[in-house]
């Protein structure tokens, strides 16, 4: 953006307190060193979204009011900051906005509004070299396997945990990832009983079953203390080792360089990496965004809510 350009009028979806969310302005922040600003044209819902709207300073409390969401981002370049080499105004690209992250912690690098701060370098399983074995409803499992997975077992099914270490029995495990209600404890079950690296990466909190509309966060602790304990116990009889994982520990560990600006460009372009699963567009415009969070907390399978932006 040259000097003489007027600066564009931002919007932004404001957290004002739990529960409570408002569409209103936003200051638009001129990017620094190594840094990009994008024109927002699509976002996306992760839970992560919902659980600070519900459970308020218990979830990301170094987070103060009002606040602003959003991890998933896709628009192009209006301007770049000292340093950038990789891209130049009107590029299109895809990034993660890191903003609710303890390390910036800043409402002007989240997602939700129209003119993010992206950092240069971070605008997988399969393409790293392992052998992935997951778990999906069966409606699900020739998407997966499309995907990269080698084999693919029905979740609900009561025999899943059993199922998965006979298949395990003779390869090495690299490690296990859990993602939603009941992965963490079948992860753990699994890992103890299969050979190779006993690592879990934990994506996704234990939370009351269903989601409390009261008492929320007494609720939750009552939930998540005891389980924490438990957790503690089980990994030290068992030597697993474990770790709830989220998107700034990409920014100082090297994986957000080497996935966004090493390999994502040159994989999509070859299709060695899938743009998966199929979005579900809820609407257009900042103002869906609580609509297209609702949707997500009810849940989702083998889509990804999205917003589209002007």
């Amino acid at each position: 953006m040259s000097s003489t350009s007027k600066t564009p009028s931002n919007q932004a979806v404001w957290l004002q307190s739990c529960g409570k969310l408002e569409v209103k302005a936003a200051p638009y922040t001129h990017p620094e060193k190594n840094e990009i600003v994008i024109k927002n044209r699509a976002l996306a819902i992760n839970p992560a979204d919902w659980i600070k709207q519900d459970m308020g300073s218990f979830m990301f409390p170094w987070m103060k009011y009002p606040c602003v969401m959003g991890y998933d981002v896709a628009g192009e370049v209006v301007e770049i900051g000292a340093g950038v080499t990789r891209f130049k105004v009107g590029d299109r690209v895809v990034g993660m906005a890191n903003g609710t992250s303890k390390l910036l912690n800043t409402p002007t690098k989240s997602g939700f509004q129209l003119y993010p701060v992206l950092l240069e370098h971070m605008t997988l399983a399969v393409a790293a070299g392992y052998e992935v074995i997951t778990t999906c409803s069966p409606r699900n499992f020739e998407l997966v396997k499309r995907l990269g997975a080698s084999q693919a077992f029905d979740y609900n099914s009561k025999t899943v945990v059993l199922d998965i270490i006979r298949a395990l029995q003779d390869v090495t495990m690299a490690g296990a990832i859990s993602i939603g209600e009941g992965a963490i404890d079948a992860c753990m079950d699994i890992l103890d009983k299969c050979p190779g690296n006993k690592v879990l990466a934990m994506m996704t909190y234990p939370l009351p079953t269903p989601p409390p509309k009261h008492f929320v966060i007494p609720k939750t602790i009552a939930t998540f203390v005891p389980w924490m304990a438990a957790n503690y116990i089980k990994c030290k009889i068992r030597g697993i080792k474990n770790a709830f994982v989220e998107g700034s520990s990409l920014i100082p560990n090297g994986i957000g360089e080497a996935v966004y600006a090493n390999f994502l460009s040159e994989a999509l372009e070859k299709g060695t990496f899938v743009a998966a699963p199929e979005p579900k567009v809820v609407g257009t415009g900042l103002e869906f965004v609580e609509a297209a969070m609702k949707i997500q907390r009810e849940g989702v399978s083998a889509c990804k809510v999205v917003v589209a932006l002007d």
